[in-house]
């Protein structure tokens, strides 16, 4: 069976859900749940990420991300990524973590955000292990009350001015506190197969409109494997494409630097990759890159290298990327 395709564009929200292989746990203690905030943090400084809400059970988690830069499908790789990497190493343990991708609704925020924070809030309460959700020390219900200090990469102030602008906070209290769940809510996360969206038809017409030149369509194969089907592995420029797609930013955007982190990492990424991974020569990669010379190129490939050197983050992301760029790692020219 095919994979559903991802819908990426900018600004778009989802509802996000991962469960452990065979429910086995994918969180044993406080030291994994603490590495699973410092990864949503990356995701934040990287991509531009925004949490809005979340919950950690045993085994799965629930997520209300908005991604400013289209990139759910780069942001989720490495968030899924680096914890089983790290999960793996800290547990002594090989293979994978979760069950398969995650699970993404592609979410119509004005009329269903508050409805999925409160669902996400009450996760707790309906497995019972708990009979408030306040009671639960591993979801952002702490947080929107203020009983906790609510950290940079997690934003509440959305979901709680749609609840009330003179005292947001009580009456969110008293809305999450009543228990119910949204009728529509129940349905979608009671189905073994979730809907790719939760809107109206109306709305997802409108997306396709509104960003028809910025939707990005990811069906989680890696891009270099459909784009050399029908091009010859020798072409820069397919190589280029498989960098943009995978960074989920525009060919355009790649040839130019600029002051978002996916640009600039995505060009240098670039240029490090057709050095060392594919053989270009600095000429030719300088050319199709533009606005940069055989020099410039040379002196990017030092920083990255330096930079590669500490940043294991880095180094990861390097390692996934070769795996996209693989098919071409033998080019010469």
């Amino acid at each position: 069976m095919s994979r559903p395709l991802r819908i990426q564009y900018p600004g778009a929200w989802y509802h996000v859900m991962n469960r452990g292989l065979n429910h086995r746990r994918i969180f044993h203690n406080d030291v994994h749940r603490q590495l699973f905030f410092d990864l949503l943090s990356d995701i934040h400084k990287r991509y531009g990420v925004q949490t809005h809400a979340y919950c950690l059970m045993d085994n799965h988690y629930h997520l209300l991300l908005h991604t400013p830069n289209a990139n759910i499908s780069r942001a989720m790789r490495h968030l899924d990524g680096l914890y089983t990497q790290r999960f793996n190493r800290d547990e002594k343990r090989d293979g994978p973590l979760f069950r398969g991708r995650y699970k993404a609704i592609l979410v119509e925020a004005d009329p269903y955000l508050l409805q999925l924070t409160r669902y996400i809030h009450l996760n707790p309460v309906s497995a019972k292990l708990c009979s408030e959700p306040a009671a639960y020390a591993w979801s952002s219900y702490r947080a929107y009350l203020k009983h906790t200090k609510q950290p940079n990469w997690l934003y509440c102030d959305k979901a709680l001015l749609q609840c009330s602008e003179t005292q947001p906070i009580k009456y969110y209290r008293e809305f999450v506190e009543r228990k119910e769940i949204d009728e529509n809510i129940s349905k979608v996360f009671s189905k073994a197969q979730w809907p790719s969206h939760l809107g109206s038809g109306e709305w997802i017409e409108r997306i396709k409109i509104e960003y028809e030149t910025d939707i990005l369509v990811d069906d989680e194969i890696p891009a270099s494997k459909a784009l050399m089907q029908n091009k010859q592995p020798d072409d820069i420029h397919v190589f280029m494409q498989n960098i943009a797609t995978y960074y989920g930013v525009s060919l355009t955007a790649l040839k130019h630097r600029g002051s978002r982190y996916e640009i600039n990492i995505a060009r240098n990424m670039l240029i490090y990759l057709a050095v060392e991974c594919c053989g270009y020569e600095n000429k030719k990669i300088a050319e199709a890159v533009g606005r940069l010379s055989g020099s410039g190129v040379s002196k990017i490939k030092k920083r990255m290298q330096e930079k590669l050197e500490s940043d294991h983050l880095l180094q990861a992301e390097l390692e996934e990327l070769k795996q996209v760029v693989a098919p071409m790692s033998n080019v010469q020219t």
